[in-house]
């Protein structure tokens, strides 16, 4: 028997990748992710297998993806637009993508904020709650550490993420505000040196709070943690420094067996002993990717189609469960406060949280304009 050729062919699903000279490990690791998913699970579908239309798409502004998008459309025009993006470019990308009806799946950190007014119907989110978990993490700084002032240390670089800002928000949503400041300019070792020499903040009497990409987290933290009892951190910390670090974060790294196959596929087909948070990323990508085209019937029917799958996604049991959030179209995950030395190793779990621990009247300034940056990478 025949049957009509879209019904046994490939089903195009375009990919959206920044680049980062500073770490461009990121965009690789994320696409490898995506790769090893369809390598270690079937990639066969009633309508064909999964075919991946990958676009650089430099800084990832909205006139560079817009440009690619076009590209796509005119080739071929694929099922579902994908990749990482921050929440807000992304939201101005959907509305364009709109137009060609094509749903849109973009992951990253989760640095921005994304306001109800931003949100588009065919876009959908996929994050490790970067800010929420700064968010929360400013809360229980506040509860736990009440009989010290709060030392900021940032960088500049930085600055315009909403990871600062939402905890600042935490921070003060406990009646406990930041004592002092410091704004980073440094981008190595000399330069920190340089910069903090005779800082009259290093010293114990503050609890130094990091909000510090992983490069400049791990020289601070190395060169200057011992001088603090306790120090709180962006979840990227990987060094040796030996005094308590407090963060929050998903917990990604969770011994279940969705991880224990990505971390396998890893070591069969990366040659790595430990996926990294981008890898995770992109194999989620990848299931999402695959739920979303299960059900792909006919071709008229595409975009809906997605859009319900997307819509009713969920897995896992209720204490550790992921779900898309019917008003935000955001995949929900529990976060987690975490203690320890380091974030890879040699920690414990303080507390566990949800996105409903959040009030939107306590986080309502994060959607205020304000400048921010539109690459995902410059913050990790």
């Amino acid at each position: 028997m025949l049957n009509r050729p879209e019904h046994h062919s490939e089903i195009p699903v375009g990919i959206l990748l920044p680049q980062s000279k500073a770490y461009p490990q990121a965009a690789a690791h994320f696409v490898e992710g995506i790769k090893l998913y369809f390598t270690v699970h079937p990639n066969d579908f009633p309508r064909g297998k999964v075919v991946l239309d990958i676009k650089n798409i430099g800084q990832g502004s909205v006139r560079q993806v817009e440009e690619r998008l076009q590209e796509m459309l005119l080739d071929r025009k694929p099922v579902l637009l994908g990749g990482m993006l921050e929440p807000t470019v992304g939201s101005q990308v959907a509305a364009i993508a709109r137009e060609s009806k094509l749903p849109c799946l973009f992951s990253g950190l989760g640095e921005t904020a994304l306001s109800p007014e931003e949100k588009q119907d065919n876009l959908f989110l996929h994050t490790l709650h970067l800010w929420q978990s700064s968010y929360l993490l400013g809360k229980q700084a506040a509860l736990r550490y009440r009989d010290k002032p709060f030392l900021l240390i940032t960088s500049f670089f930085d600055s315009g993420y909403d990871p600062n800002r939402a905890f600042h928000l935490g921070l003060q949503s406990q009646g406990a505000d930041f004592a002092e400041r410091i704004i980073l300019r440094s981008e190595n070792l000399e330069e920190l040196n340089e910069e903090l020499a005779g800082c009259a903040f290093l010293n114990d009497q503050f609890v130094p709070v990091c909000i510090l990409h992983p490069r400049l987290l791990e020289l601070f933290t190395d060169r200057f943690g011992d001088m603090f009892s306790q120090m709180v951190i962006t979840p990227f910390y990987e060094g040796n420094n030996g005094k308590e670090k407090l963060w929050a974060f998903p917990q990604w790294k969770k011994e279940d067996d969705s991880f224990l196959m990505l971390k396998k596929g890893a070591a069969d087909y990366l040659q790595l002993s430990e996926p990294d948070m981008f890898h995770f990323l992109g194999y989620e990508h990848g299931k999402l990717i695959a739920h979303a085209v299960k059900r792909l019937d006919e071709p008229k029917d595409d975009y809906q189609t997605v859009i319900d799958e997307m819509q009713d996604y969920e897995e896992g049991e209720e204490k550790g469960r992921l779900a898309m959030n019917s008003v935000t179209h955001h995949l929900d995950r529990p976060m987690h406060l975490f203690k320890g030395m380091n974030c890879i190793s040699n920690y414990e779990i303080a507390g566990s949280f949800s996105i409903n621990d959040i009030a939107f009247e306590d986080i309502g300034v994060l959607f205020e304009p304000h400048a921010s940056f539109t690459n995902p990478y410059l913050f990790y």
